[in-house]
């Protein structure tokens, strides 16, 4: 998304468990927490959920997720979250790992992957980091 090669869409409320993450599980600094919250606010598409779609039975707090995605026209989920790839689709819209999204796009895409906000514990994430790609 960073450099145009996909379109992402986040709202408030995953930006708000992006933080905590961050600060809690992988003890960033306030600092380092907003930087980075602040990179993935600028090159995404922000859009308000209700919070009432519920799509996800096992972790009613990744409801959120394929909210955002249906408000904010998503065509891939792209996440480690077990609860959420059990899915596989939502509304037409994919949910597949890092991975498989890379491999379906062209290699210049591969670097963005390695840009300094997603590289050493962030890529750690796994499941606790969701990217949506929007039409």
């Amino acid at each position: 998304s960073k450099i145009g090669q996909v379109e992402s869409v986040t709202c408030q409320e995953i930006l708000d468990e992006f933080a905590e993450k961050l600060l809690v599980k992988f003890k960033f600094s306030e600092e380092m927490t907003q930087a980075a919250v602040q990179e993935v606010r600028q090159f995404s598409h922000l859009v308000e959920i209700s919070g009432t779609l519920k799509a996800v039975p096992d972790d009613p707090d990744d409801d959120m997720v394929i909210e955002c995605a249906v408000i904010g026209n998503a065509t891939h989920v792209v996440t480690g979250d077990k609860h959420l790839l059990s899915l596989t689709n939502h509304q037409d819209i994919a949910i597949l790992k890092q991975q498989s999204l890379l491999h379906c796009c062209h290699p210049s895409v591969l670097p963005a992957a390695q840009q300094p906000w997603c590289s050493g514990r962030l890529r750690d994430l796994g499941g606790d980091v969701k990217v949506l790609c929007r039409r």
